[in-house]
């Protein structure tokens, strides 16, 4: 179990003390009133100070009095502020009640150096009625602060592997490792051949699973062998992580906008295995070749959508896939069900013709005469 050092005070540092300990991690106080150190004795919490806390997963403030000196932040360290959005600093609810303000919230954010300016991991909104003591605007704020570290723990802890394969084609594996390392834990890309990614190994962390590229009856990228190699190294993914993601190199899954991120779609999906709506994006005629440094899709006018629904593809799990050849289908699904797949929070952007002269150099590599064949002509 997780270790978090807990600081901080007030009834709410309370409320969010007794959340990790009855989610039963291991927890380690830095208390600064006399509620919390009643609480660490009720428990049997051990107190520590910043000098002594020792080794720890994430450190949580609620409430603290003191700001944390730049040399301590080391690791994960996340606070706990009501209206942050609104009153940054110290005692920002004597400002919401002197303000008659009526909107209020609790967000969690990350802790760095400038007081109060970390990225913002989870943001609870709620209203009041025009208050006029700290009891009730916490009164009625306590309820949001369980939902924000309650959000705030599922968004950091989500532990999400995703899955390529590729023979040579170095442009669109780097387009893949970058887009996909904002959002997945562990990388696994499969190669057949001798693939040469050094450089990328140096930018991006991800494991690579060596494969024999022979020919598509005995093995290969594109051989039911690799379906195999892909829906194993899935299952094995599955026992240690809550979501796994197959892609082709050349695909990249964007959620809708209602959401902020791939993240945030598996932190508030509900499902257990998801589809995409798939769309083909072209170089158009008039249409320069691609930066790669640039936002890919500011750089193109047009998607496609497959009317046979080819590319509506079910790639994102957290449950065992039976995929046919290919990854386009489901064993258990029909062409019209695949057709039908729209409005699930989910696109897939195929990406093969982006680039005219990627795309011809990747088909003139791939159309190469195979072996056996050079052998007799």
């Amino acid at each position: 179990m997780k270790t978090i050092i807990f600081y901080g005070r007030t009834q709410m540092g309370v409320v969010v003390l007794s959340y990790l300990v009855a989610k039963g991690y291991t927890v380690k106080v830095i208390p600064e009133d006399e509620r919390i150190k009643d609480l660490c004795r009720y428990y049997n919490l051990e107190i520590v100070n910043l000098d002594t806390m020792g080794e720890f997963d994430l450190f949580i403030c609620c409430h603290g009095k003191k700001i944390i000196d730049e040399k301590y932040l080391k690791g994960k360290f996340i606070n706990i502020h009501p209206c942050l959005w609104k009153y940054k600093g110290h005692d920002p609810i004597k400002r919401y009640i002197e303000n008659k303000d009526i909107e209020a919230s609790v967000e969690s954010h990350y802790m760095i150096k400038e007081v109060d300016a970390g990225e913002v991991i989870t943001r609870i909104l709620f209203e009041t009625p025009i208050i006029n003591s700290y009891g009730e605007f916490y009164n009625l704020a306590l309820p949001y602060y369980l939902q924000c570290i309650d959000g705030t723990l599922k968004r950091i802890w989500i532990k999400n592997a995703a899955i390529t394969r590729i023979r040579d084609n170095m442009v669109m594996l780097e387009l893949w490792l970058s887009y996909y390392s904002r959002y997945f834990n562990d990388l696994y890309v499969i190669t057949y051949g001798e693939l040469g990614a050094d450089k990328l190994l140096e930018k991006y962390k991800f494991t690579i699973i060596q494969q024999p590229d022979e020919d598509k009856d005995t093995g290969g990228i594109h051989s039911l062998k690799s379906l195999d190699i892909i829906s194993e190294t899935q299952k094995e993914l599955l026992r240690d992580h809550d979501w796994v993601l197959y892609s082709d190199a050349d695909e990249f899954v964007v959620p809708d906008p209602k959401y902020k991120d791939l993240k945030d779609f598996m932190l508030k999906s509900g499902e257990k295995q998801t589809f995409c709506e798939g769309y083909e994006v072209y170089q158009y005629e008039g249409e320069g070749g691609i930066d790669y440094s640039k936002p890919i899709l500011q750089q193109r006018k047009y998607w496609v959508k497959d009317e046979s629904g080819s590319y509506n593809k079910s790639l994102l799990f957290r449950i065992e896939s039976k995929w046919t050849h290919g990854f386009h289908r489901l064993k258990d699904m029909t062409d019209d069900e695949a057709k039908a797949i729209k409005d699930t929070g989910l696109y897939l952007l195929h990406l093969r013709d982006i680039d005219k002269e990627n795309t011809i150099h990747a088909n003139f590599k791939r159309s190469e005469i195979p072996a056996k064949i050079r052998m007799i002509l």
